[in-house]
């Protein structure tokens, strides 16, 4: 009798949290069934609706700050001495070397434009408590009833392998292989450009998963590979990595525009990770929310702060003082106009803006290899003169000691 108290409780919990997670499914794929998604919702706001986007940072870089004279990765301090990372503060035998980016074309033909339009994505809006109540007897030492009466925020479902993990909090949805079972290779060699799948079988896979599971990609952009290593592989390349598995992005398309976070050359949207050794797929995430808010705000037209924004890599020009630089100029190819993933923290609560902004990439990536080709400028006004204000974070050196000094 026990027994089968004990199995009936676990299926009332299961069919509880089936409910929401079928819900969630149903919310990530358009609230359809087998039919293409619409247009990703915008809701157009009042002017300046999200307040002062002086604090805000671009996703992934530390507090919004740039790292100094030209390190493309603009939340990194460090710089660079005869091709080895080194810390500001490490003792150095060498000459350290900077790099500053320059776009040498007039740069007031991508600055025409005075206002533009900021994207907030709206959060997910949770689910009602209500559809928890028939667990409220299941656990015969733990009351959770008054939870019950609150919101469902996160849960974790497992499934034929697959682990599903929904932060309706973070509005964010993830999908990775169960590894409980799973056998690893002892006999494991590096990859090499001959064992690479091709694109588009990487891609078929990406898909055939997405349909596997239910995921409609069908409000997205074009999908793409996002590791730049495995194109190297395939043209030839002996001196870099090959990872082990590959990213198919498909982008996600707000207004119709890309959206690209500052850290990586792939887009921002739908992310399928595969193993490319035995092409099964190891994790996928997206947003729950594809709706947006939308207001409009002032752009920068001010040449000379655009300019200072690329010398640094996307924030300001930091000083380096008492040592002697090696400084390297980066050409930069002429940019495209994007929208820039940024964060904005307020009230303990992170909010996901997509700003106006250019992309430059360089017209020669090998210069500085480790880095992801880049540099990506805010336009909002806002935005792009807090990034450039360094005076607080001017890096000064003792030349004997080699010690950063507070200045």
């Amino acid at each position: 009798m026990q027994q089968k108290t004990f199995a009936l409780a676990g299926t009332v919990i299961a069919i509880a949290l089936l409910i929401p997670a079928g819900y969630a499914l149903w919310k990530i794929n358009g609230g359809t069934s087998g039919k293409s998604s619409a247009p990703s919702e915008i809701t157009m706001l009042d002017a300046k609706a999200f307040g002062d986007l002086s604090n805000a940072a671009a996703s992934g870089v530390s507090e919004g700050k740039g790292g100094g004279l030209g390190i493309s990765e603009s939340s990194s301090s460090m710089l660079v001495a005869d091709d080895k990372m080194i810390a500001p503060g490490e003792p150095y035998p060498y000459e350290p070397t900077v790099y500053i980016y320059s776009f040498a074309e007039d740069l007031t033909p991508y600055l025409v434009d005075a206002t533009g339009t900021v994207y907030e994505r709206q959060a997910f809006s949770g689910f009602d408590g209500s559809t928890l109540n028939d667990i409220a007897n299941a656990f015969s030492h733990l009351n959770i009833g008054a939870f019950l009466s609150g919101e469902l925020t996160s849960f974790v479902l497992s499934s034929n392998g697959y682990i599903l993990s929904v932060d309706t909090t973070g509005n964010m949805w993830s999908m990775y292989k169960d590894w409980t079972n799973y056998t690893w290779d002892e006999s494991w060699t590096p990859l090499t450009a001959e064992d690479l799948p091709s694109d588009d079988a990487i891609i078929a896979t990406a898909k055939d998963f997405a349909n596997t599971w239910g995921i409609d990609v069908n409000g997205y952009g074009e999908p793409m590979i996002a590791e730049a290593e495995i194109a190297l592989a395939r043209s030839g390349a002996t001196d870099i990595y090959i990872p082990e598995s590959a990213t198919v992005v498909f982008p996600v398309l707000v207004n119709g525009e890309l959206v690209y976070p500052s850290w990586t050359n792939a887009p921002t949207g739908l992310r399928i990770s595969i193993n490319l050794r035995d092409m099964t797929v190891t994790n996928a995430y997206d947003a729950l929310s594809q709706t947006y808010n939308a207001s409009a705000y002032d752009l920068t037209q001010d040449t000379t702060l655009v300019g200072q924004l690329i010398a640094g890599g996307g924030s300001g020009p930091m000083a380096y003082e008492g040592i002697a630089i090696n400084e390297v100029t980066v050409q930069l190819n002429a940019p495209e106009r994007i929208l820039m993933e940024y964060s904005l923290y307020e009230d303990g609560q992170s909010r996901t803006l997509f700003i106006p902004a250019l992309r430059f990439t360089m017209q020669d990536p090998s210069q500085i290899p480790w880095t992801n080709g880049t540099i990506t400028v805010p336009l909002v006004k806002d935005i792009a003169e807090a990034q450039a204000i360094v005076d607080d974070d001017v890096r000064v050196f003792d030349s004997v000691s080699s010690e950063p000094m507070v200045k």
